[in-house]
């Protein structure tokens, strides 16, 4: 199998790296060594992608290899941009952090107040006697949904009582909120250096 070597690059050898991904693709039909790329300095190797959480590998070798190939584009491109970070000293601030906090706790409980609006108009509606069949059953569905995350944000409510659960909860929300601040502060870098499309999507 082939290895392929990226050594400490900048961001405009982006592209470079697309075509690599292709090419590993196809390269873990070969035996022989294991390494599936060597990425500014570190091997990456096959028992490396295989060992990945979520990506169960199929029997079929076809699909196996695409499996791999996601894995390895996504460890590369981590690696790719953690470096791109570290080179221009990226890096959240605490106010920063504590700012995408705030926020996701005010739109969290924004989108509380939403969904229980929409729980009592989706009760109401079902209440009525002539409501078609092929109209209620898709209200009743959401109305499933409605009352599935009504029951998790009551155990999340009183989970929040235990100042243990409270410590675990605030860890990880200052993991999570580093996590996209220093992904959001990344982006905004490229956007300056190279310019480019501003696109809008769900994680940002």
């Amino acid at each position: 199998m082939k290895s392929f070597a990226f050594s400490a690059m900048s961001i405009w050898r982006f592209s470079a790296l697309c075509f690599l991904f292709f090419l590993s693709c196809t390269a873990f039909a070969n035996d022989a060594p294991q390494a599936a790329a060597i990425v500014l300095g570190k091997t990456i190797t096959i028992r490396e992608l295989d060992a990945i959480p979520g990506a169960a590998l199929p029997e079929d070798a076809t699909a196996r290899d695409q499996v791999r190939g996601t894995s390895l584009q996504a460890m590369v491109w981590s690696a790719v941009f953690a470096d791109y970070g570290k080179q221009r000293g990226i890096e959240p601030t605490q106010a920063e952090i504590e700012s995408n906090i705030r926020n996701h706790a005010r739109i969290g409980k924004q989108l509380r107040i939403e969904r229980e609006q929409q729980r009592e108009q989706l009760m109401e509606k079902l209440k009525q006697p002539d409501l078609a069949p092929a109209e209620r059953a898709p209200l009743a569905q959401h109305l499933q949904v409605l009352d599935s995350l009504q029951a998790f944000d009551a155990k999340r409510d009183a989970e929040s009582k235990d100042p243990d659960r409270i410590k675990i909860q605030q860890v990880a929300q200052r993991q999570v909120a580093t996590h996209w601040v220093r992904q959001w502060k990344l982006n905004q870098a490229l956007h300056r250096e190279f310019g480019g499309r501003v696109i809008f999507q769900q994680a940002g």
